[in-house]
């Protein structure tokens, strides 16, 4: 059971940091695509609106865009000192072959992380349940096939051995019991 919550826990998380990794390329790739001529013209107003825009999904830590020097030209929120459960997307925001400025976003891997804890949890309950189950099942075989023809022998034998020599047992089975 432990083996295979490991595993189903590795698989489902590269599957969500891959689908991550999609979606805050694609979102840096698009804020790059549609900054240029905002920057250009120095129209830093719309600039802000598209960081706020994109910056919308509440996996979004923080979103820049910066001119290509570094200065902060929109922003959203600050970028934390510490970096840890954070994944950074960065994207060249290009003019005509020209670097006018980058792009950065920083998603959280918490909702991840809630989600991989979650369906540990939904596994780990489906695995007890059905451990209890095939317990339940295997002791009431094992009660059918070896207790009940013990108890029946053992209660024939207690009466032979307090006097009563009349009583006969039927035997149904080929064992050692039988």
């Amino acid at each position: 059971m432990t083996i295979m919550v490991v595993v189903l826990s590795i698989r489902e998380k590269d599957v969500l940091i891959g689908e991550l990794n999609n979606k805050g390329k694609n979102t840096a790739e698009f804020l790059a695509g549609i900054s240029a001529e905002r920057i250009l013209n120095y129209n830093f107003l719309f600039l802000e609106s598209y960081v706020r825009d994109s910056a919308r999904d509440q996996a979004i830590v923080y979103a820049v865009i910066q001119d290509k020097q570094g200065n902060p030209l929109a922003h959203l929120k600050e970028e934390p000192k510490d970096m840890a459960g954070i994944l950074e997307f960065t994207e060249k925001i290009m003019h005509d072959n020209d670097q006018i400025g980058i792009v950065k976003i920083g998603y959280s891997t918490r909702p991840i992380d809630n989600s991989l804890r979650e369906a540990q949890m939904i596994i780990i309950g489906l695995s007890v349940c059905m451990m209890a189950v095939i317990s339940l099942v295997v002791f009431q075989l094992f009660r059918v096939i070896a207790l009940t023809p013990i108890e029946s022998l053992h209660a024939t034998l207690s009466r032979i051995a307090s006097g009563d020599l009349s009583r006969t047992m039927d035997v149904t089975t080929n064992d050692e019991i039988g």
